[in-house]
């Protein structure tokens, strides 16, 4: 489910505005495996499979969830109108409370991260630019 609050406001020829969404990500897939895997060749014993399973003992598409994300984004920008023309100053600014958002979790059985998260989203990020509308 997504939740999105997003505002703009015109304050003393500035303008003003935000964007807030908030998501769990779809689900993933567990990759290689049925619930009678062997052994690896060292003995290993095999991972569990952690999502439900179907018909045939294998890992159900899409079974585990994925990570909740939350993102605030801003943005600030001044135009001058001179005569037919338009310049505008802006200032964006993303993840603004600098949240460190996780990406899911790995799905592959055979890698030795599994169910570990180890990716994260950029940190907060901000660009300044200049438009001329003609």
């Amino acid at each position: 489910m997504v939740r999105r609050f997003s505002t703009r406001a015109l304050m003393m020829g500035f303008l003003l505005a935000a964007v807030a969404p908030a998501f769990a990500q779809g689900g993933r897939a567990e990759l290689a495996g049925t619930v009678l895997e062997k052994q690896g060749v060292d003995d290993t014993p095999a991972k569990p499979i952690l999502s439900a399973l179907d018909s045939r003992g294998y890992a159900i598409r899409n079974g585990l969830d994925g990570q909740r994300k939350a993102l605030l984004d801003g943005r600030v920008q001044y135009i001058w109108r001179i005569q037919r023309y338009q310049a505008g100053l802006f200032l964006e600014v993303y993840n603004l409370t600098n949240r460190a958002n996780f990406g899911d979790r790995t799905g592959d059985r055979s890698s030795t991260n599994f169910m570990k998260t180890i990716v994260t989203d950029n940190p907060r990020t901000a660009q300044l630019g200049f438009r001329f509308v003609f």
